[in-house]
């Protein structure tokens, strides 16, 4: 969840898909994709999209922008089953104010999707959290918040029958049931045992009747609040309820004419577990008089006692055991670590071969030697025998044969794992050497940095930055970008021919490359670009206010293949999309522009610029509409 937004709500449940359902991963995909083309007309709602950028993880966004999904998917490492995390972003831009003349704030919608499944039954672990966050330094006022409902997208994944989601055993459609009648499974005896249950990990809500015979509550509004978070119980009739008073556990506290909550067992004791039925009415009469709950939302206001159930109840809801949502960026990490330690292990690979190569061939060396010395004895014994003599001879040739390819394999075994062993020696030089001459760059020692330093920092190093003519731009510009790229090349990698038609002020390049081998490299080095990178960047006090990040193109240059073709460079054998850009200045491209095209490598931890200097050509600028 983005730091500063609000919890507007959370949910955890499980899943036990029919035998039938093939994929329950997909079926979750396609209910999340209903969901989100229902409510964006410019959301794709192609399968091919959907299999390999969400499912399979990924990224896509709808046509007009207003919505960013990203998913990770993480295969367990032992056991099978999977970690699959998805995070939609739903952007509002904020409509027109009719107060203030100018518009509301902006806001941002997240929810986040986690799930985890077994290898062997695939039962499922889902959690689901949605926030808001508000545009930050806007300057006017902001919409009410939310009316406390469980989203859409909820009911749709627990409502799939094939699915058969549920909390701890109960079925999603179950939550909600009357103590009392002929059920066995609801009686008071039962109700009982669920709530003094020692492992029981779902909060239990009891409505009982008013003073005037009446439930206290709606149970069925109650659980349109905090669905699926809670069991709501209350008694059938009067009758249910005396059995219930009269068969209570004494160390048990239940208001009868009004609402209890009994938390998870384990969980610490609360002062008050409940409200009787005048205490409920003193909170309506009071949010009636004072608060701003009808202020707010008019005459769908919902009952302030359930508002206050469904935040007491938010609290009691924890994602999955070692604590935590299953997240973008957890998995993200998760798979990074992975790639570590798989390198690492085949390292280790490759040395014991060489030595296990050289060990057995040393083994059958040995025994090779002993035979033949064992023969030769025997040969001298029966020397008279010129038949066996010439046996023997023969077969000591063979076997000084076999020698000589045993001495061989043993040569290149060893020779392996002396090629091993040199290659990780001189891993482990140049990581000491990269690291310290890293440190000399940082401080300006070493005669590498030194040297790159003051081909830079001479008396017209003032003169260059204040180049006024288009020639002496490009070529100061030049000079520039090479200083940074040599004095930050842990950070950034630039691409041959990026600075192609550069004609931007030297001093405004200076801004602009020291911003991203500082500012931006920041964000996507810690966390690899967690967050919303265009605010992060605003709220960096050291960036200068006039530069901004755009991490996108519009909906007409995306469909364009020869425009697409022009934001991908290769590094590394990779192919990188350079889409993302740092800019100052708007229109034409002059002297006062500039635009930075790069992109995140997160093999290499590395910023990849692609394009320096002025636009890359998109639709507007294909049209001549600049």
């Amino acid at each position: 969840m983005r730091q500063g937004a609000e919890v507007f709500y959370k949910c955890r449940f499980q899943t036990a898909p029919a035998l039938e359902l093939a994929d329950p991963l997909w079926r979750i995909v396609v209910l999340v994709r209903t969901w989100l083309c229902g409510r964006h007309a410019t959301m794709s709602a192609d399968d091919d999209v959907w299999r390999t950028r969400v499912r399979d993880g990924g990224q896509c966004s709808s046509d007009s922008g207003d919505v960013r999904i990203r998913s990770v998917m993480c295969e367990n490492e032992e056991g099978g089953g999977f970690s699959w995390a998805c995070r939609v972003e739903e952007i509002d831009e904020g409509d027109n104010d009719p107060v203030t003349g100018g518009r509301f704030a902006g806001r941002t919608w997240t929810t986040e999707i986690g799930y985890r499944e077994s290898g062997d039954d695939r039962r499922g672990e889902m959690g689901i959290l949605v926030s808001c966050y508000n545009e930050p330094r806007f300057i006017g006022r902001v919409k009410s918040p939310g009316i406390p409902i469980v989203p859409d997208l909820v009911y749709l994944i627990t409502g799939a029958a094939d699915l058969r989601c549920g909390v701890a055993g109960i079925p999603a459609d179950r939550l909600v049931f009357e103590i009392g009648g002929t059920n066995p499974e609801h009686s008071a005896s039962k109700f009982w045992s669920l709530v003094t249950a020692a492992d029981r990990t779902y909060p239990i809500v009891y409505v009982g009747t008013d003073w005037t015979g009446w439930l206290a509550l709606d149970p069925d509004e109650l659980n349109r609040a905090i669905f699926p978070n809670a069991l709501i119980c209350n008694p059938a009739d009067a009758d249910a309820e005396r059995r219930l008073m009269v068969t209570q556990p004494a160390a048990v506290r239940c208001e009868w004419h009004g609402v209890s909550v009994f938390p998870p067992t384990g969980k610490p004791i609360v002062r008050e577990n409940g409200f009787d039925g005048d205490a409920i009415e003193s909170i309506r009469d009071n949010d009636r008089e004072q608060g701003v709950s009808h202020t707010l939302w008019g005459e769908d206001t919902p009952d302030p006692v359930i508002v206050m159930i469904r935040r007491a109840l938010a609290e009691d809801v924890s994602f999955y055991e070692g604590g935590g949502l299953i997240t973008v960026e957890k998995l993200g990490r998760e798979l990074a670590e992975r790639a570590s330690r798989r390198k690492v292990a085949e390292t280790r690979m490759r040395l014991d071969a060489a030595l296990a190569d050289a060990k057995e061939s040393q083994v059958t060396l040995n025994r090779l030697r002993r035979e033949r010395e064992e023969r030769r004895s025997g040969g001298e014994a029966d020397a008279d025998g010129d038949d066996l003599v010439t046996s023997l001879t023969g077969e000591v040739t063979r076997l000084e044969r076999e020698v000589d390819d045993a001495l061989d394999l043993a040569g290149k075994a060893e020779d392996a794992r002396l090629a091993v062993a040199t290659e990780l020696a001189d891993a482990r030089r140049e990581l000491s050497d990269l690291s310290r001459q890293l440190g000399d760059y940082r401080r300006g020692d070493g005669p590498q940095a030194a040297a790159h330093t003051e081909a830079l920092l001479t008396y017209d190093l003032p003169a260059m930055l204040s180049a006024s003519t288009k020639r002496e731009n490009a070529a100061v510009d030049a000079t520039l970008v090479a200083f940074f790229a040599r004095r930050y090349e842990d950070r950034i990698h630039v691409v041959a021919g990026a600075l192609k038609g550069c004609i931007t002020r030297p001093a405004l390049l200076w801004q602009g490359m020291l911003c991203m081998c500082t500012a931006v490299y920041g964000i996507y080095a810690r966390g690899n670009g967690s967050g919303n990178a265009e605010d992060r960047l605003k709220q960096d006090p050291s960036v200068p206010a006039r530069f901004e990040l755009a991490m996108s193109e519009g909906p007409n240059t995306n469909r364009n293949p020869r425009l697409v073709k022009l934001r991908q460079v290769s590094y590394e054998g990779r192919t990188v999309d350079i889409t993302p850009h740092l800019k100052v200045g708007r229109g034409a491209d002059s002297m006062d522009t500039l635009r930075i095209y790069y992109g995140w490598d997160a093999v290499d931890n590395r910023l990849v610029i692609g394009h320096i200097g002025t636009h890359l050509l998109n639709d507007t600028s294909l049209n001549g509409r600049f």
